[in-house]
């Protein structure tokens, strides 16, 4: 009778666990910044397993290639951005989602030789990098 209701239990955690992913990657899709760090993500839905990494890479490319197609800057009212400011743009996406995020999801993607998702990911991490050059050159201007 306990090994049924531990398996009960588990059972609806685990059906906790992949509703509330789904709402959290719900609001990555539409374009916001990542909610939680990793260490929040990991007490509240344990391991961060494969699938989820997969995810959060398709997510995170997913912005990334929605500004260089124009999809994000549309969307903020920007008609033909510089490619100065699609480059600013994938600095703050590092920024909004933590640099703690991206090097996870870069070093994930690298263990699985996933070297084309690694460069996408590596690039925003260089804008990033140069955020403050962004900023004072912006000002300058």
């Amino acid at each position: 009778m306990e090994e049924e209701y531990e398996d009960f239990m588990n059972h609806m955690n685990e059906k906790k666990r992949t509703i509330d992913i789904a709402l959290l990657k719900q609001t990555l899709k539409r374009g916001n910044s990542m909610p939680l760090n990793v260490e929040q993500f990991i007490e509240l839905f344990g391991k961060i397993r494969d699938d989820d990494f997969e995810d959060l890479t398709y997510q995170f490319i997913s912005v990334i290639n929605g500004i260089e197609d124009d999809e994000w800057t549309h969307i903020l009212g920007m008609e033909n951005p510089s490619e100065y400011q699609k480059d600013e743009m994938k600095a703050w996406i590092v920024d909004g989602w933590g640099e703690d995020w991206i090097k996870e999801i870069l070093m994930y993607n690298q263990e699985k030789e996933e070297y084309e998702n690694c460069a996408r990911i590596f690039e925003c991490l260089e804008h990033y990098s140069n955020l403050e050059n962004f900023v004072n050159t912006n000002v300058l201007k």
